[in-house]
């Protein structure tokens, strides 16, 4: 049940530019302006001229500061960028995004968006895994990886590469795609 003053979508975008504006005010030396323009940099140069909206900074600042976020965005409309502009910047490096994406096709999909911006990238499902990708994931050589609810949840070595997250992952943002009700 959403909050009391929360009885609309205008009400509830209110209450997350606030949160969002406290945050930045709660984070010593924090300059918004700074990481907005460069996650903006970073996404046209790398994404041949693309430009992030105004929702998908908010929530990529969102997650850079700890906060939840939840985007709601209809298919196409760049929900991806939202997570993928924190990895773009120099201060996150050591830090992996782990998106439980359950379609294998949008895994690939995703890898090969997160690839050609420059994120090295691994879609880890039961029809892929092995010791070897587990190892590397444990090593750090990627920033970004989609797993399938079965690895997260039944998969043995999906579950033990969670749970034994080295430091990196430790502080990695999650992100669940495609929830249906």
């Amino acid at each position: 049940m959403p909050p009391a003053n929360v009885r609309d979508h205008k009400s509830a975008q209110a209450l997350s530019k606030a949160n969002l504006a406290r945050a930045r005010l709660a984070k010593r030396g924090y300059d918004s302006s700074k990481v907005r323009t460069a996650m903006s940099k970073r996404f046209k140069q790398r994404s041949k001229g693309k430009v992030a909206r105004e929702w998908q900074l908010d929530a990529a600042e969102s997650i850079l500061l700890g906060l939840d976020a939840v985007v709601l965005a209809g298919t196409g409309t760049g929900k991806t960028a939202a997570y993928m502009l924190p990895l773009l910047l120099p201060e996150t490096a050591g830090k992996v995004l782990i998106v439980i994406e359950p379609l294998v096709a949008l895994q690939r999909d995703q890898v090969r968006r997160f690839k050609k911006m420059g994120i090295p990238a691994l879609a880890v499902n039961s029809k892929n895994w092995s010791e070897k990708k587990a190892k590397d994931i444990k090593d750090l050589k990627y920033r970004a990886l989609f797993i399938g609810p079965e690895m997260a949840i039944e998969h043995a070595g999906g579950r033990s590469l969670i749970a034994d997250a080295p430091d990196g992952l430790l502080n990695a943002e999650v992100v669940i795609r495609k929830n249906h009700i």
